[in-house]
């Protein structure tokens, strides 16, 4: 794998246009009353992943991580990092109430991505090389590492629970229909190792011992704890390494990036939204999904296009455009979401 050379990387002008342009807004956004809470909870955590990303960045261009070492990093959280996640978030004490409600989340969870696909078919229509890319970042979203602590800070540990049921979901179905999106065309027994992959099996695993009401000895999960702490550092690194060579002012003249960036921050929110005002259950457990939902481009998209010698690096601009975004959108889905879901 080879990276564009140094004439591509983001410049400093590019940095300073970024900034100042969404300054004003970050401003506004702290100013607002009503949404005191989402904005500092979205603000903290994009400025972990600007860190963090930052740190990437850096190690590419001073090349203590090279394009062989990072192709192999992005393997070691798809197949190591994500599937202690998982394992990590099912080591809760069983209770039935729970139970239902993570079962009713799973079920809200699935219908959202469902309500994305039909979503992502109509925005993305053509058979250009970037559909794939376009149609994947507009169903998933980075629901883990902006997801967690935003509901973490609105619903507390009772949200992020539940939150596993949308997490539970996202595996399923981005190592699935995720996968068959990125690589076009799939055969029987592709089909059959994506079904066998480390993070589904954690998936089962996990839900077993949950009710079963197992849990691992202290010192298993203790490790295990260890390396799922290691996935938000590692996939920004990754990126990091990735948006070395991004031209960020290029991207922002992409329109197709605005596109799929809107289809996914907003038109899939307010659908998913939408369709929720019909179904009876708790606002909490559909609030909690539409939140999730209307998360940036989930990060494991770019991870994919490196992992299938896809275009990452438009999956990479995809990325930084739809986080910087979703400093608008998701207080304002938040809001609506106030006055509608009920």
């Amino acid at each position: 794998m080879v990276l564009p050379q140094k004439n591509n990387k983001i410049s400093a002008n590019s940095k300073g246009a970024m900034l100042k342009s969404i300054s004003p807004l970050l401003f506004f956004l702290q100013k607002e009353s009503a949404v005191k809470v989402m904005p500092m909870v979205i603000l903290d955590q994009v400025a972990v992943m600007a860190l963090l990303i930052m740190i990437g960045f850096l190690c590419r261009h001073f090349n203590i991580i090279s394009d062989e070492a990072n192709d192999k990093l992005s393997g070691f959280v798809i197949n190591i990092v994500n599937p202690a996640m998982i394992l990590q978030a099912y080591q809760i004490k069983f209770d039935m109430n729970k139970l239902h409600g993570l079962a009713v989340t799973f079920g809200l969870s699935v219908l959202s991505y469902v309500l994305a696909i039909i979503v992502s078919a109509l925005f993305a229509k053509t058979d250009e090389a970037d559909t794939s890319i376009e149609k994947f970042s507009i169903v998933y979203s980075n629901c883990g590492f902006m997801g967690i602590p935003l509901i973490n800070g609105l619903y507390g540990s009772d949200g992020v629970f539940y939150l596993t049921g949308y997490l539970t979901a996202f595996n399923l179905m981005v190592w699935t229909h995720g996968v068959a999106t990125v690589c076009g065309k799939i055969k029987k027994e592709d089909l059959k190792n994506i079904l066998l992959s480390p993070t589904l099996i954690a998936t089962l695993i996990g839900i077993i011992l949950f009710v079963c009401r197992l849990s691992f000895p202290k010192v298993i999960y203790t490790t295990v704890g260890y390396v799922a702490e290691m996935n938000t550092p590692l996939a920004m690194i990754i990126s990091g390494v990735t948006v070395y060579s991004t031209d960020f002012r290029q991207a922002c003249k992409n329109r197709k990036i605005y596109k799929t960036c809107a289809a996914k921050l907003l038109i899939v929110p307010l659908t998913v939204m939408l369709v929720f005002t019909f179904i009876p259950c708790s606002a909490q457990l559909k609030n909690i999904v539409i939140i999730a939902t209307a998360c940036p481009t989930a990060v494991t998209g770019f991870i994919l296009a490196m992992k299938y010698k896809k275009d990452y690096m438009y999956s990479s601009q995809i990325f930084t455009i739809s986080t910087l975004v979703s400093l608008a959108t998701l207080p304002l889905i938040k809001l609506i979401c106030q006055g509608i879901v009920k």
